[in-house]
C-alpha cells in the first residue's frame, strides 16, 4: 500500500511540474529544546514562510546533528498519521513524508510536520545544533496548488539545538570600535529573561567579561553599560563634522554616526552639534537621553550605512546551549567622531585591597593582611584568592574590619573565596588601610616576595563590589597601597638634608600598628623615633633601610593617644611626619 501510494504521487508530481512555480523559499524549522542528562525529548520539526506552497506533496532530507553524542533519536512520528505517509531511518537519520491523498497535505505557517523523540545522552552543558540538509536522502520540498497542480519548492533549513542542561561560562570581549582597544571596567548585566534575576560583572585590564557556572537552558540578555566621563575624547572639530554629514557636505561612517547622536534621537540634527557643545563647554554635564559610551555587537553587519538606526546594544540568548566566549562588543563613545576617547579612562573609582608585600623563609607562618582602600559606598563585595601551592600554604583565617564570608573548602589547592554584604542592604564606607581580613600563610620555601604568588581568580568569582543602586565596581589587588595623602612636617629646629620625598604613614590615627613607607637612595642602617609635643623621645627603633622603596612596622599600642612627630634617619638624610594615636572606647 505505502508504495502505491508513493507511485501515485510520483506520477501526479511528475505530470504537473510544469505548471509550478519555483521563486520562492519555505522554511523547514527544527526547534530548541533542553533538558536534563538521560531525559528523553520531543523534538518538532515545523514549516515556515509557506504562502506559495498552499499544499505539502512531499519532504525529504536527512535530520543532521553537528556535534555527535548529544542526543540519540530513539523513535520519531509524523503530525498525522492518517494522512501523512511517514519514514525514519534511525541509522541514517535520512526520512521521507508524503501526503497519503494525491491532492496535497493542507497545513499552515507554524505546522508540526513531524516530530523526533531523542534520548540526551551527552555531558551536562553541551549542545549540538541539528536541522534538515541534503544527505542520504535529498532535501526537497514537493507542493500541490489549490489547482491541484504539482510543483517543486525552492526549500531551506532553520536551525535548532539539542541541549543536556548544566552550568556552563558565557563570555566575551569589549574594545573599541575606534582601535579596537581593550575596554576595561564596563558594566555588564546577565538578566534572566523569565525570572527577575540578574547578575552583574565587569571587563577587565583586557576588556574580557566572564559569567561562570551559568544554567544552559535557559533564556538569557548580555547587556553592557558605562556612563563615566562624558567628556572623554570629545572635540569642537567634531562638532563640524556632525554638521558637515547634516549638510551633506560629507559622510559619516555608521559608527560615527551612532557617536555623533548625542542625544539618542536615532537620527542627527543640529540638536546633536548643540548638546555636544554643552558637554564640552561644561554646561551639562552628561548628554540628554544617552549614556557616555553605546555599545554594539561586534560583528554587525549594518543593512543601511546612512541609517545605523537601530543597532543591536545586547545578546539574546534565547536558549542558552552551550559554553561561548565569543559575543564581543565594540564600545562607541557618546559625541566622539574622531575616535579620540581613551578606553583607559573608563574606570570609576575602583576599590582596591592591598597587602604588603615581603619575604618570607621555608616553613615560616605569617598573617597577612588584606588592606581596604577607596571602600566607599559599597553594599556588597565578592573576590576570589588563588595561591601558587608549591610555594604558599593557606593555614587559616582571620576576620578584620567587616563580617567577611569566607570559603576554605579547596584551600588545600590554593583557593579561597570571599564575599560581605551589608546587614541593612546600604552602602558603606571602610576607612583605608583597615584589614578587611588576615590569612594565615606558610611558606613552602623561601620567597623573595609574596606578588605573583597570590592574585585574584575571577574564574572562581568576578572580583567586584556593589553599590546599593546596582552600580558595578572593579575589585583590585596590589601590593603596595595605591595612594596616600600625609603632609610631611619637620621637627622645630631640624634643618634636614632630605630626599626631597614625604613619609608616608597609614594607617594615620593608629591605635596598635602604624606603617612607614619611604624611599632610600642607597642601602644602609637607619633609625626610626618618635617624639611626644613636648619633643621628648618616646620611642627608638633601629632598622635595616633598602635601597629604593621601604615599608617599616611600628608597634605603639603602648604609647598614650594623643600627637606625635616621627622621624627616620640615616647618614645625615631625614624624613619627619605626624602621627595621631587613638584608642576605640
Amino acid at each position: 500500500m505505502k508504495n502505491l501510494s508513493h507511485t501515485i504521487w510520483l506520477l501526479i508530481f511528475l505530470q504537473q511540474l510544469f505548471t509550478g512555480s519555483a521563486c520562492n523559499v519555505t522554511t523547514i524549522r527544527t526547534a530548541q529544546v533542553s533538558g536534563a542528562q538521560g531525559e528523553v525529548l520531543e523534538v518538532p520539526v515545523t514549516v515556515n514562510d509557506m504562502p506559495f506552497c498552499e499544499k505539502l506533496g512531499s519532504l525529504g532530507g536527512e535530520m543532521y546533528f553537528a556535534q555527535p553524542g548529544i542526543a540519540e533519536v530513539t523513535a520519531a512520528f509524523p503530525a498525522d498519521a492518517n494522512q501523512l505517509l511517514f519514514n525514519y531511518n534511525l541509522e541514517n537519520n535520512g526520512f521521507s513524508l508524503q501526503s497519503v491523498s494525491p491532492f496535497g497535505y493542507a497545513w499552515n505557517e507554524g505546522d508540526t510536520l513531524f516530530t523526533l523523540v531523542v534520548e540526551l545522552t551527552g555531558d551536562e552543558g553541551t549542545s549540538t545544533p541539528a536541522y534538515v540538509r541534503d544527505g542520504v536522502v535529498p532535501f526537497e520540498l514537493g507542493c500541490i496548488s489549490n489547482e491541484n497542480n504539482a510543483y517543486e519548492r525552492n526549500v531551506n533549513a532553520s536551525s535548532g539545538s539539542i541541549s543536556v542542561q548544566g552550568p556552563v561560562n558565557v563570555g566575551g570581549n569589549i574594545s573599541t570600535v575606534a582601535d579596537d582597544a581593550p575596554m576595561p571596567g564596563v558594566n555588564v548585566l546577565l538578566i534572566h529573561q523569565d525570572d527577575p534575576v540578574t547578575t552583574g560583572t565587569a571587563t577587565n585590564e583586557a576588556g574580557n567579561y566572564l559569567f561562570s557556572q551559568v544554567e544552559s537552558g535557559q533564556g538569557y540578555q548580555i547587556v553592557p553599560s558605562k556612563n563615566t566621563n562624558p567628556a572623554n575624547g570629545l572635540s569642537t572639530f567634531g562638532g563640524l563634522l556632525i554638521l558637515r554629514h547634516i549638510t551633506g557636505t560629507d559622510t559619516l561612517s555608521p559608527y560615527e554616526i551612532i557617536a555623533a547622536d548625542c542625544n539618542c534621537s536615532e537620527e542627527l540634527t543640529i540638536d546633536d552639534v548643540g548638546a555636544l557643545n554643552d558637554v564640552i563647554l561644561g554646561i551639562a554635564e552628561s548628554f540628554p537621553n544617552c549614556d557616555s559610551w553605546k555599545f554594539i555587537q561586534r560583528d554587525y553587519n549594518f543593512p543601511d550605512t546612512l541609517h545605523p538606526f537601530p543597532f543591536p546594544s545586547d545578546y539574546d540568548l534565547n536558549n542558552l546551549a552551550s559554553e561561548t566566549d565569543d559575543l564581543d562588543f565594540f564600545g562607541i563613545k557618546t559625541g566622539d567622531v574622531l575616535g579620540n576617547a581613551d578606553p583607559l579612562n573608563l574606570i570609576e573609582n575602583p576599590i582596591h585591597l592591598w597587602i604588603e608585600d615581603q619575604n618570607m623563609k621555608e616553613g615560616e607562618t605569617a598573617l597577612i593582611h588584606f588592606r581596604t582602600f577607596d571602600f566607599n559606598d559599597i553594599a556588597a563585595w565578592q573576590t576570589a584568592l588563588e595561591l601558587d601551592v608549591n610555594a604558599l600554604e593557606v593555614v587559616d583565617y582571620q576576620s578584620g574590619a567587616a563580617l567577611v564570608n569566607v570559603g576554605l573548602t579547596e584551600k588545600s589547592a590554593g583557593k579561597v573565596r570571599l564575599n560581605w554584604i551589608a546587614a541593612d542592604g546600604k552602602n558603606k564606607n571602610l576607612a583605608d588601610d583597615l584589614p578587611l581580613f588576615s590569612l594565615r600563610l606558610k611558606a613552602k620555601k623561601d620567597l623573595t616576595r609574596l606578588e605573583g604568588l597570590i592574585s585574584l581568580s575571577p574564574a572562581q568569582l568576578a572580583p567586584e563590589a556593589y553599590r546599593a543602586d546596582g552600580e558595578v565596581l572593579p575589585l583590585h589587588l596590589t601590593f603596595e597601597k595605591p595612594a596616600a595623602e600625609f603632609v610631611p612636617v619637620s621637627l622645630p629646629g631640624d634643618n634636614p638634608t632630605d630626599l626631597g620625598r614625604v613619609l608616608y604613614i597609614y594607617p594615620n590615627p593608629a591605635e596598635g600598628v602604624t606603617q612607614l613607607a619611604f624611599p632610600w637612595p642607597e642601602a644602609v642602617a637607619g633609625t626610626a623615633e618618635v617624639f611626644n609635643t613636648a619633643g621628648q623621645t618616646v620611642l627608638t627603633r633601629d632598622f635595616y633601610f633598602a635601597e629604593g622603596r621601604n615599608n617599616l612596622t611600628l608597634e605603639v599600642g603602648n604609647l598614650q593617644p594623643g600627637a606625635y612627630a616621627v622621624r627616620v634617619r640615616a647618614g645625615g638624610r631625614i624624613l619627619n611626619g605626624q602621627l595621631v594615636i587613638v584608642r576605640q572606647p
